[in-house]
């Protein structure tokens, strides 16, 4: 008997020796953990009911107002943004790979010592056994049983259970992701005008040599976004660096902004009045027109020979009456059939001698058609995209033109000087590689009279108009079909061709000292909003969901596999906690009928050993006999 200074501790006495009730409860409570296999049991269930826990509050982060809980955690782009997305991989799969190994640990365990006790036939434990190899195992297993049913449902369980396993390893990693998002700021922002500054009064004689050197380049310099505030007929404000007014940093635009454009309008007109003046050597024409009639002899610059088919201007040479006028319009003769929609032709000019054409060709004499074009402009704002900074297309205005031919009338005055120099355009002299025609004459400059000896070539300006109208003065047919273009298409090219030289006088130095400088100087400064971007935690609604499911699917599936093991008394040595073969052998024991079926079989197929292994046993009766008791379930 111990006496009261006997320094033993009862942990966990008998229940007919604790001194209250309270205390007998409470050891009954714990008593069934005191069993292994009922322990493990219990840890399976709550392990399987804890993967439902946390997926139901992964949904519960997601859907509770304001919605999405989890994008309160936030960091900077870059570094911390990509430490933050490998943390997730490597923890998500070390939790995956430690948390998915113990419950299957548990549920084997608890399976394996199951089979012991129920009585099945040898081919079923071998089939159930081989099972819990792994998927493949299972998938083989359940193939087997089109031949040979044994433990059909208990088979197809373990395989859903172990797809199901597959599948959160599959979901798990893809709960969590890292995702950008934009916090916006008030900021500011300066827009640059890309028109051209003309001084006043303005001139006719604007020196825009310089603005057409881009024309060759501009549908390259297209294709490089290095022509921002220019888009077809419109010229528009330059958004720069938008500035965070909190920090002073600067920061991309949150949103499309809207900026200051002007678009450019071309109307062209017929000139039935038109006449040519005294006679001609065949190389060069003197005319006059309704729009430059001063009464002398020479009211407009010559015409000079063009090669079928093509576009050249009539620069204004100083004569006539209405300077004002003349800067406004522009002058231009074709020999290329200029039509409008209803498919009328460009009123002609009847020359003495006409044209020559070229035998060669088959190209008779021909008179040019001759049209007057007035320019006007329209003053809007446009929206142009928050990254490329150029318009929207939305936000582009639909170009109006005419479709039928009206005589010209002359234009209202204009005192804006963008319209009141645009004759300065007709003005460039600056010449291209491109002949205007077939002659070999020296160029023909005004008032001389010369002989065939060298190529006139188009101007710079000539030479854009007629490559986005798919003309060649020196070529044997036209590009475009019939040797006939839309009135339509010649003037929206006028209107492009205007807004390219603007916007490159506008944007380009003068190339001589004393040259004029055009370049624009004024700055708009707009208050907008910045977006400062930044990476936060985003939960994915898809695996949570299909997470929650397998997670329920595999509670089920481990209830119907495994039972809540009864008081044990089987003096099985709890150290048979794993199955293979040598563990086989020593549960079949020595002489028992199923080890000597079996071993009576001649060919060991598969098929014949599982033939013979359709012998109803129970492991616990067959192995070394009054070593152990068995358990009933």
């Amino acid at each position: 008997m111990t006496s009261p200074s006997d320094p033993e501790i009862t942990l966990l006495p008998r229940a007919s020796t604790l001194p209250s009730k309270k205390f007998r409860r409470y050891y009954a409570f714990l008593a069934p953990l005191r069993s292994p296999l009922r322990r493990n049991y219990y840890i399976l269930l709550f392990l399987h009911s804890l993967l439902i826990v946390i997926h139901l509050v992964l949904l519960a982060i997601i859907f509770a107002p304001p919605g999405h809980l989890e994008h309160r955690v936030s960091v900077a782009l870059g570094r911390q943004s990509n430490a933050l997305q490998s943390a997730i991989v490597v923890i998500s799969m070390a939790f995956n790979v430690t948390f998915l190994a113990a419950i299957l640990f548990l549920i084997q365990q608890l399976a394996h010592r199951r089979a012991l006790h129920t009585r099945q036939t040898l081919t079923a434990v071998h089939d159930t056994f081989s099972a819990w190899g792994g998927i493949g195992s299972a998938l083989s297993v359940m193939y087997a049983q089109r031949k040979r049913a044994t433990a059909l449902w208990r088979l197809f369980c373990v395989t859903a259970y172990l797809v199901g396993m597959s599948g959160l390893h599959i979901t798990t990693p893809g709960l969590f992701s890292v995702a950008t998002f934009n916090n916006t700021f008030p900021g500011t922002v300066d827009a640059k005008s890309r028109n051209p500054v003309f001084s006043w009064p303005p001139s006719i004689y604007q020196n825009l040599d310089d603005a057409s050197y881009v024309l060759p380049m501009l549908n390259l310099l297209q294709h490089t976004n290095t022509t921002i505030g220019l888009n077809g007929n419109v010229i528009f404000d330059v958004v720069g660096p938008a500035q965070d007014d909190v920090t002073g940093d600067f920061r991309p635009l949150s949103e499309d902004i809207g900026v200051n454009a002007t678009a450019f309008h071309v109307t062209c007109g017929l000139l039935p009045q038109a006449r040519q003046n005294g006679t001609s050597n065949g190389t060069v024409w003197s005319i006059s027109t309704p729009l430059r009639n001063s009464g002398q002899y020479f009211d407009a610059a010559p015409i000079r020979l063009l090669t079928r088919y093509g576009i050249r201007f009539l620069p204004d040479t100083g004569y006539a009456t209405d300077q004002s006028i003349a800067a406004q319009t522009a002058l231009l003769y074709a020999s290329v059939n200029v039509t409008d929609d209803q498919g009328s032709p460009a009123t002609t000019l009847q020359l003495d001698p006409l044209m020559p054409g070229v035998p060669d060709r088959n190209q008779p004499d021909f008179p040019p058609a001759i049209i007057a074009c007035n320019l006007n402009l329209t003053n809007m704002q446009v929206y142009v995209d928050s990254s490329s900074k150029n318009i929207t297309a939305g936000s582009m205005p639909i170009r109006t033109v005419q479709s039928t031919w009206q005589d010209w009338k002359a234009p209202d005055l204009s005192t804006d000087p963008l319209i009141a120099s645009w004759g300065s355009i007709f003005n460039i002299g600056t010449l291209s590689s491109t002949p205007a025609n077939l002659c070999a004459s020296p160029r023909l400059t005004f008032g001389l009279n010369h002989t065939c000896q060298t190529f006139d070539y188009l101007t710079i300006t000539e030479k854009f108009l007629n490559d986005r109208l798919q003309l060649r003065p020196d070529s044997q047919v036209a590009y475009v079909d019939g040797s006939t273009i839309k009135l339509k298409d010649l003037e929206m090219a006028l209107e492009n061709m205007t807004a390219a030289v603007y916007w490159s006088a506008a944007n380009n130095p003068p190339s001589l000292p004393g040259d004029p400088d055009y370049r624009a100087s004024s700055l708009n400064t707009m208050n907008i909003r910045v977006s400062n971007p930044n990476a936060q935690l985003n939960l994915n609604i898809v695996p949570v969901a299909c997470g929650l499911c397998v997670s329920i699917a595999l509670l089920v599936l481990a209830l119907a596999i495994v039972r809540l093991p009864g008081q044990s008394t089987s003096t099985l040595d709890s150290e048979l906690n794993v199955f293979g073969l040598l563990q086989f052998m020593w549960l079949l024991g020595t002489g028992s009928d199923a080890q000597s079926q079996v071993a009576e079989v001649e060919r060991p197929t598969t098929d014949n050993l599982r033939q013979a292994g359709m012998i109803d046993i129970r492991l616990g009766s067959l192995v070394h006999r009054g070593r152990w008791e068995e358990e009933d379930e």
